[in-house]
């Protein structure tokens, strides 16, 4: 089964993310996935790309903003994705498995699915197949809502769109974030850049060091 992530590079983030990128593609390997990248040029190629831009520049963030608009903007190309190469799942590129086999995903896949519960780990992991991801863009493109305000300021992204559609999901609970309580016990670890600096008391100089020191013996 494929498993996408969507990546770009961002200068303003410097080295911090020097290595993610192949660490997540030998992770996934070797545990029985085809791990493939994509980037704007997938995201290009989709027919909504200039609808969905006038829409999502306008939400308000504080993040940088290629990250901001690339995370929005990303779903188009797994759409893109999905069509050309088939079924899977997406998930960031700081997400790291820990067990998860493509056999374990026995879910009804007619139906648009979040790998997390939403409690232990945001609900950004999906999987989708070419018939159901519209169902992603449909939300996306429709959001009527305000979003929420975090650091003094109002915030619109993919995960506060998605939790507040929450209800359109199949919900699995394969994912937890790093540092909740028996995360080692997931299939699926996301290494948030908020949980590293929580256990790690501030950001280290590089992810991808930080992570592997925590990667278990591959399946495969």
């Amino acid at each position: 089964m494929n498993v996408y992530a969507f990546h770009i590079e961002i200068p303003d983030y410097g080295h911090y993310y020097t290595g993610l990128v192949d660490l997540w593609k030998d992770n996934w390997k070797k545990h029985g996935f085809n791990p493939i990248i994509f980037d704007y040029t997938e995201i290009n190629q989709h027919p909504l790309v200039k609808e969905c831009y006038e829409k999502i520049s306008k939400y308000p963030s504080s993040n940088v903003k290629q990250y901001q608009e690339g995370n929005l903007m990303r779903w188009l190309g797994y759409a893109i994705c999905l069509a050309r190469y088939g079924e899977g799942i997406t998930v960031d590129t700081d997400v790291f498995n820990f067990g998860l086999t493509p056999e374990m995903l026995t879910f009804d896949k007619s139906k648009l699915t979040t790998l997390s519960d939403g409690r232990k780990s945001p609900p950004m992991s999906i999987y989708a197949k070419p018939e159901t991801v519209d169902a992603i863009l449909k939300i996306l493109m429709n959001y009527k809502g305000e979003g929420i305000v975090q650091h003094n300021q109002q915030q619109i992204s993919d995960m506060i769109i998605f939790y507040e559609n929450f209800h359109l999901f199949q919900v699995t609970d394969f994912e937890s974030l790093f540092d909740m309580p028996g995360w080692k016990n997931f299939p699926l670890v996301h290494f948030a850049n908020e949980s590293i600096n929580r256990w790690n008391g501030s950001q280290p100089d590089n992810k991808a060091e930080f992570i592997k020191q925590f990667l278990p013996v591959p399946l495969r």
